[in-house]
């Protein structure tokens, strides 16, 4: 589990509501107390919408443990709840 320590994101073109997205996600750097991350989102044609990038930082395993007990399980969000709960199992 990491925190986010800066977002910046361009938005490039709107999107029609109900549009079909694509989204694309990368670590660019991985050290052990920073990961840089860039994404973007891209209509049907391909067309960039939306561009990203993000440094996160790391959170040692207890301050993981802790946040997930404070997770809501509710339909919307239990699968993503259980995902991430399985991740920290192997911490």
């Amino acid at each position: 589990f990491c925190v986010a320590g800066e977002i910046t994101v361009r938005f490039r073109r709107s999107a029609g509501v109900g549009a079909p997205l694509r989204a694309e996600a990368r670590a660019i750097d991985d050290r052990p107390r920073l990961i840089q991350c860039a994404g973007a989102i891209h209509d049907p044609a391909g067309v960039v919408i939306a561009e990203a990038t993000g440094k996160y930082v790391p959170v040692p395993p207890e301050r993981n443990r802790t946040v997930l007990a404070t997770l809501v399980d509710e339909p919307t969000t239990a699968r993503a709840a259980a995902v991430l709960r399985e991740g920290s199992q192997s911490q």
